[in-house]
């Protein structure tokens, strides 16, 4: 998945927590095995919630403004 937006005043409530792990019962009922996701490097809260959920580093992307 690319992008799960939670606004502003919803977000440390648990919405994207329920979100992830409703998506992620609804995908293993559909025989998928596995999922992954993109978290931005400037969103350490994402981060940190997707690490928690069981979520591992698989690469990382880098990129430079010029």
């Amino acid at each position: 998945m690319y992008h799960i937006l939670i606004k502003e005043e919803f977000r440390k409530k648990g919405f994207a927590t329920l979100v992830l792990k409703e998506l992620e019962a609804n995908m293993k009922s559909a025989g998928i095995t596995s999922m992954g996701l993109n978290v931005f490097g400037k969103n350490p809260n994402a981060y940190k919630l997707y690490k928690k959920l069981g979520y591992q580093t698989q690469s990382t992307a880098m990129g430079k403004r010029i």
